[in-house]
């Protein structure tokens, strides 16, 4: 029987990102692995995913529900394809701070990039020349459609920063709280006072994350967690009354 390694980890962390419709396909990929590992190693261990931006859980997220263990030894397995070496350059280190804030002892190893493997690549030959196709002809066109012509009629454009960093930071939930302070306070629905919210990749402020920006206007604001939130919500939001304490610019200056 293979194993794992020498050291065997604890846990191995599926680092992923996420497209439309994706979640599902990746758990159903979870699963597939952590069953094969099961069956080919003897690996008995949790086989979890990790976003590095725009979903939850992000990576820090899924490794808080082992923090309580004290110790952990973690295989990081990077499916990003192309592998983002900027992110592997800055999430080991993000990581070890993660681990000093939690008070957790962490053996963490990054595996190589999926797409450097050269049975990634025979994958995608075989794809190429093993016929299995879907025949796409006959389905309807559908690049245009009349829903497609108007944005939607809104006050103010929210751009909520899910970036890789910010989503380390724990933007997921942070934004989770906005929407739902939001629909609380009467700015979503289909109305000239609603709020439109945009979940973006990197916008650059990263050492204040998670970070967003309001327009118009030019409002940025660090938002730490989830009442921070709220309170932009409600204070800046619905009453018109920016929250000065969590603004670090206003109008681009």
């Amino acid at each position: 029987m293979a194993t794992v390694s020498e050291r065997s980890p604890d846990l191995v962390l599926l680092l992923v990102r996420r497209g439309y419709g994706s979640p599902r396909r990746l758990e159903t990929l979870r699963a597939a692995v952590a069953e094969r590992l099961a069956g080919e190693t003897g690996f008995s261990g949790p086989v979890v995913l990790g976003f590095a931006e725009l979903a939850v859980p992000s990576v820090s997220d899924a490794l808080d529900m082992f923090a309580d263990r004290g110790r952990i030894r973690v295989l990081v397995v990077d499916l990003i394809v192309p592998a983002d070496m900027s992110l592997r350059g800055w999430l080991p280190g993000a990581l070890h701070d993660w681990a000093n804030r939690r008070g957790v002892a962490l053996d963490i190893a990054f595996s190589d990039p999926v797409d450097g493997d050269p049975a990634f690549v025979s994958a995608v030959v075989s794809r190429i020349t093993g016929g299995a196709a879907e025949d796409v002809r006959q389905s309807p066109a559908t690049d245009s459609r009349p829903s497609w012509n108007d944005p939607p009629d809104h006050a103010v454009h929210l751009f909520a920063c899910d970036g890789p960093r910010c989503a380390h930071r724990g933007s997921g939930a942070v934004w989770a709280a906005m929407l739902a302070a939001l629909e609380e306070a009467g700015l979503r629905g289909k109305t000239a006072e609603r709020v439109m919210v945009t979940r973006t990749r990197c916008l650059y402020p990263c050492n204040r994350g998670p970070v967003a920006t309001l327009h118009p206007g030019g409002f940025w604001y660090a938002v730490p967690d989830a009442e921070a939130a709220r309170r932009i919500a409600v204070e800046h939001l619905k009453n018109g009354r920016p929250v000065a304490d969590l603004l670090f610019r206003e109008g681009g200056r």
